[in-house]
């Protein structure tokens, strides 16, 4: 018996065609050159591999998959339970075909191979991706972003906001590369960072990751002297930026401090009757995750509530305050 001759590419899986020969001097088939060896198909897609045999004449070819060496299909004959592969013939170019092999004392194996490659869209991987952060200014951070997807996804960072990004001594409106580094954090860095994984099969997908940077409270009045009418209501503001978000009050120069409480009312006469007016209502409103703005209502104002008012911030980072004097009109303001 002659010595087995074997031509194989290794790829998964195989399309691997099988023939007997009768003698030496007859025509062997052979492969066709343009088949695409490596078919691209979409996750859920259907993957067509096409096989172009030239001389097949009583010859059979036969479908296996490499990776086990299993025969998926030979000539008609699918021998896979799995309703989702088919196999489909049509003529030869230049020869007529059979469904028997022969048996002779001479084998020559010849193969080649056909590899499907399956497209799968990215999917962040949130093992691999960087959850939401609190960072101290000043520190560095990094952001990392992972993703699997055939092929492999590229990335790239933006702000959710728009605003560029100042990251590696460098100021972009986009970021590329799975990590986004920051030497030295500020607090106008803080804000929603979108990761984006993208490998040319849709969707691409993304990732928000928030960056919160710690500091210490800055704080400052939007008029440090405020004029008055005795008897009148005045609004006092303040403006505080800090994170994370800290305690805030109002304090008068000397230390007490004010609360809107309703028991501390003044009284108006309003058409022959008495009414009771809260003297301090004290408020404070959201403008985002590091700014606030302080109020401080002071109802009929007299002489007694001509003095500093203090607006007061306070969080894990420190503490600040700023002041806010209270004049009568027909009091000369020091200068």
């Amino acid at each position: 018996m002659k010595k087995i001759n074997w031509k194989i590419v290794w790829f998964l899986p195989a399309l691997v065609f099988v023939h007997t020969a009768r003698s030496h001097n007859e025509t062997m088939p052979r492969f066709g050159r343009h088949d695409h060896l490596e078919v691209q198909a979409a996750m859920g897609r259907d993957a067509v591999l096409t096989c172009t045999v030239h001389n097949i004449m009583h010859y059979q070819t036969a479908w296996l998959k490499m990776k086990k060496g299993i025969v998926i299909a030979m000539g008609d004959d699918v021998f896979t339970e799995n309703p989702r592969i088919t196999v489909h013939h049509s003529s030869p170019l230049d020869g007529g075909g059979g469904s028997s092999p022969s048996r002779m004392s001479t084998w020559t194996i010849q193969a080649t191979i056909c590899a499907p490659l399956i497209l799968m869209p990215p999917k962040i991987l949130d093992a691999n991706t960087s959850s939401d952060l609190e960072v101290d200014e000043g520190e560095q951070v990094s952001l990392f972003c992972g993703a699997s997807g055939k092929p492999e996804p590229s990335y790239r960072w933006r702000r959710e906001d728009s605003r560029l990004i100042y990251a590696s001594g460098k100021t972009e409106l986009m970021v590329m590369g799975r990590e986004l580094t920051i030497p030295h954090l500020l607090r106008e860095h803080a804000g929603a960072y979108l990761c984006i994984a993208s490998n040319g099969v849709l969707p691409s997908v993304s990732k928000r990751i928030l960056l919160s940077v710690r500091f210490q409270p800055m704080i400052r009045a939007t008029t440090a002297q405020v004029l008055v009418n005795l008897g009148s209501t005045v609004n006092l503001t303040c403006v505080v930026d800090a994170f994370p978000e800290p305690k805030m009050v109002w304090v008068r120069d000397f230390g007490d401090p004010i609360t809107s409480h309703p028991g501390r009312g003044v009284y108006h006469l309003h058409q022959h009757t008495a009414r009771e007016v809260q003297k301090y209502v004290h408020g404070v409103m959201y403008v985002n995750s590091s700014r606030w703005i302080m109020t401080l209502v002071v109802a009929d104002v007299q002489e007694v509530d001509l003095f500093g008012y203090r607006c007061r911030a306070n969080n894990t980072e420190g503490t600040a305050e700023a002041r806010v004097a209270l004049f009568s009109k027909f009091i000369k303001v020091p200068s």
